[in-house]
């Protein structure tokens, strides 16, 4: 598992931040996360898949890893 965070408005425990799990197998998808307010979405990938973060709020936000 991993955070991950908007840089505007959170840090890697606090604020406007989530995490993602990555576990094996699988064939490799396109995930589509949504941000519609100031929380970000939790997620479950595997191995190989794609995230697109699309920003449907009229706010700045910078998806960033906490690592």
């Amino acid at each position: 598992s991993m955070n991950y965070f908007c840089s505007f408005h959170g840090t890697a425990t606090s604020g406007m931040f989530a995490t993602i799990t990555v576990t094996a197998g699988g064939t490799p998808n396109l995930i589509q996360s949504n941000i519609t307010g100031s929380t970000l979405q939790t997620l479950n990938i595997n191995v190989g898949d794609t995230v697109r973060w699309t920003n449907q709020t009229v706010v700045s936000h910078n998806v960033r890893s906490a690592s």
